[in-house]
């Protein structure tokens, strides 16, 4: 799954509310589940690589 993080949070975001449904079946539930745990394993390595951005451009200013 590829895209940047405004799109990558709102499919995640989409996921949640699917999940939330009563109505799916498990295997959907399961595959949404697989594919949330996904994005966001993404979503957490965008952040912490633009964390270190900041840190890196705070150094330099230093």
């Amino acid at each position: 799954m590829n895209g940047n993080y405004e799109d990558l949070f709102k499919r995640y975001d989409e996921i949640s509310l699917l999940l939330d449904n009563k109505e799916i079946s498990l295997e959907e539930s399961i595959k949404l589940y697989e594919e949330s745990t996904e994005i966001f394993t993404k979503l957490e390595k965008m952040l912490s690589e633009s964390k270190q951005k900041i840190i890196n451009i705070r150094e330099k200013n230093v």
